[in-house]
């Protein structure tokens, strides 16, 4: 809470110099704002000591492990979970939110010891990744039952780490399909205690999660390796445009959803760029229907932000082109007969979304989609100076023809915002 009222303050002063909020206004408005009464500082203290809590009991049970049986194992660890949850309850009740907090996480980390060391101790033989996905029903649970933010943003990285197991143990997994509906469980439950670090979260947990599916997919031969990143990539960029709009209405979630899908796309992009001198297979047919797919949803969402002006034509324009080289990267070299071109071409995409994601970022005052897309911009200068395009004077002619577009692009951007300022200056008259 803190530092959202001193981001809150710091908006105040700009929309009071701006006109847009009356001056005499500001007090009670800083007023309203619902803080902690055991204070910021306390809570994270408080969380802090849970973990160090958590840590003692399970060094205390390892350290004495091979002197205490079975039951007395059990006995302790069950001790454990229920003083937390009872503690947790009897501090809510009593008005010490940032310690029920803390309490509530430490219930939720004693939940999963309960069950690896039931499951050691009766020597119950089981799909192990199992054991993190029950781990990330009661953390979540018991987020639920105490309205608790600690131990829903603790769910959410269980459930990155049980994907994690699923995919990469040693047992074949295609397809972890349980994940989705439990993504969306524990995303409703960000929205309703208003969680942003656990919507962070989230939204790299799926993106994991998707990148690993694709990753098993390419494994089985059923999309080739580069086909999979162009799909990332391009799924990722219409998950920005999605988000983007609903940022513009800060809706919960979606500013986390566009920052970290700016740093797919622009992960994607990269590393893109060293796969495709070398690709030309013929293309599988699951690409084709995904790269199908992608393209339809992204130019119906960049249609429908164009239709409802929430995104400047020039921009939409940059992330279609953008799209439509993730779609076609896989094919550009057997299109083209030469693979620097097909680099070339993907390169100037690259530029083209960094620019336009650097232009959105600035406008609408998104600090995770600004840095991104300038660390992207500085990173595909450097790679294309020190890999050159086949000598000294193609890497000018690279950077000649790319500053005349972004220039170009600048002009644009430029004409059109004057262009909106106009209209509003004459609707207003």
């Amino acid at each position: 809470m803190p530092f959202y009222r001193r981001t809150l303050e710091q908006d105040l002063d700009r929309w009071i110099g701006a006109g847009l909020v009356a001056g005499d206004k500001r007090a009670a408005i800083l007023a309203s704002v619902k803080t902690d009464a055991d204070g910021g500082g306390a809570a994270v203290v408080a969380v802090f000591g849970a973990l160090l809590l958590g840590f003692a009991a399970i060094s205390f049970v390892a350290a004495n492990w091979g002197a205490i049986p079975d039951a007395g194992r059990i006995a302790i660890s069950l001790a454990v979970l229920a003083a937390a949850i009872a503690a947790a309850a009897w501090l809510f009740r009593r008005g010490h939110a940032a310690l029920g907090h803390a309490f509530a996480l430490l219930a939720a980390l004693s939940f999963g010891a309960n069950i690896f060391l039931i499951a050691q101790a009766f020597n119950i033989s089981a799909h192990y990744p199992r054991g993190a996905l029950i781990w990330t029903l009661g953390a979540a649970a018991t987020a639920w039952a105490f309205s608790s933010r600690p131990p829903l943003a603790f769910a959410a990285v269980i459930g990155g780490v049980w994907v994690a197991q699923e995919y990469l143990n040693e047992l074949p997994v295609l397809f972890v399909w349980l994940y989705p509906p439990v993504w969306l469980l524990t995303g409703w439950l960000a929205k309703s205690l208003r969680s942003s670090l656990t919507a962070h979260l989230l939204v790299l947990a799926g993106g994991l999660w998707a990148a690993l599916t694709l990753g098993k997919l390419a494994e089985a031969d059923l999309i080739q390796g580069l086909e999979a990143v162009a799909v990332f990539g391009l799924g990722s960029l219409t998950a920005v445009v999605v988000a983007g709009d609903g940022a513009l209405k800060n809706r919960f979630g979606a500013g986390a959803a566009a920052a970290w899908g700016a740093l797919f796309v622009g992960v994607s992009g990269f590393v893109m760029q060293f796969g495709v001198r070398e690709f030309d297979t013929d293309p599988t047919r699951l690409w084709v229907f995904l790269a199908g797919f992608g393209v339809i949803a992204l130019t119906g969402a960049l249609v429908w932000r164009t239709l409802r002006a929430t995104i400047d034509v020039p921009v939409a324009a940059a992330l279609a082109a953008a799209g439509a080289t993730f779609a076609v990267a896989p094919r550009l070299t057997p299109w083209l007969g030469h693979p620097v071109y097909a680099e070339m071409i993907v390169g100037a995409a690259f530029f083209i979304t960094a620019v336009a994601g650097v232009v959105v970022g600035s406008r609408d005052r998104r600090r995770g989609i600004f840095i991104v897309s300038t660390v992207a911009f500085i990173a595909e200068a450097l790679y294309v100076y020190f890999r050159t395009f086949g000598g000294l004077m193609t890497t000018s002619a690279f950077f000649l023809v790319g500053g005349v577009l972004m220039s170009a692009l600048a002009v644009i951007l430029l004409r059109a915002g004057r262009k909106a300022t106009g209209m509003k200056k004459g609707a207003a008259a």
